[in-house]
């Protein structure tokens, strides 16, 4: 049932609704470990740690990202853009993988 109850809230965060994605803990089925928003006015993406209501890293991106997706396994993330670019960046390193 719904209680309309604040459970957490993060700081420095403005995201559209597809722009927002979960990273599992790693060897931990179900558990969140690190949430990635991108953000709305900035070409940031914002990643947290569910322990924390501050920023734990702060990613510049190429372009403004305007969806995300991560893969099963939090091993990948994806962003898209308005222009229609996909990017892929590896999530242990943070590394941009990828351009299409």
């Amino acid at each position: 049932f719904r209680t309309g109850t604040l459970h957490t809230s993060f700081k420095q965060n403005i995201c559209l609704k597809h722009a927002l994605a979960l990273i599992p803990y790693p060897g931990h089925c179900g558990r969140i470990g690190l949430i990635i928003s991108a953000q709305m006015d900035k070409s940031l993406l914002h990643v947290y740690s569910f322990q924390k209501d501050q920023v734990h890293l702060k990613i510049i991106c190429p372009e403004k990202i305007v969806s995300l997706a991560v893969s099963n396994k939090g091993a990948f993330c994806a962003g898209g853009t308005d222009n229609g670019k996909i990017y892929i960046w590896e999530i242990s390193t943070g590394i941009l993988c990828k351009v299409f």
